[in-house]
């Protein structure tokens, strides 16, 4: 024999199935717009995370060349002694990979610090190229008027002489 409350315990449990799914489908429905942008970022440098290897002069300028050639030169020998340590002595290697690691990231810091003052020269340049072509085109059109009104010169008196 087959018990009723199996059968109504089953029913149950459909009910709920479909009450969960509508609710599951209701709040999809109801999700807000994901942004258009996920990250947001500023303007402006990030802060160096490493001690700087560099130093501004009093004005507080600095010579961003000199600088990132000191910083070549920081980097190579800290290269160097990179793989003394893993050669030689392995124990001493975290150290060295730290130094590595700083001369890399103020050679990145100021390359960073750089990327505004190349763009405006890109733009700059962008700027004179476009009016050097702009002028020879100018002069190209004044030369072809000047022509174009020579031949009509020519014409007109051509054609004074005919009447005559």
């Amino acid at each position: 024999m087959v018990s009723l409350e199996g059968g109504e315990k089953e029913e149950k449990k459909r009910r709920r199935r479909r009450k969960t799914s509508n609710s599951h489908t209701m709040n999809l429905k109801k999700k807000k717009k994901t942004p258009l942008f996920l990250f947001q970022t500023e303007e402006g440098l990030p802060p160096l995370q490493a001690p700087p290897l560099f130093q501004a002069s009093d004005q507080g300028t600095l010579d961003y060349r000199a600088a990132l050639l000191q910083l070549v030169d920081e980097l190579l020998f800290t290269y160097a002694e990179l793989l003394d340590c893993v050669a030689r002595r392995p124990a001493a290697g975290a150290r060295a990979v730290e130094a590595v690691g700083a001369a890399a990231r103020n050679a990145s810091y100021l390359l960073n610090a750089l990327r505004p003052r190349q763009a405006r020269a890109g733009v700059a340049a962008a700027a004179r190229r476009d009016a050097q072509a702009w002028n020879g085109q100018a002069a190209e059109l004044e030369r072809a008027v000047k022509e174009h009104d020579e031949g009509l010169l020519r014409h007109a008196a051509a054609v004074e002489e005919k009447s005559r």
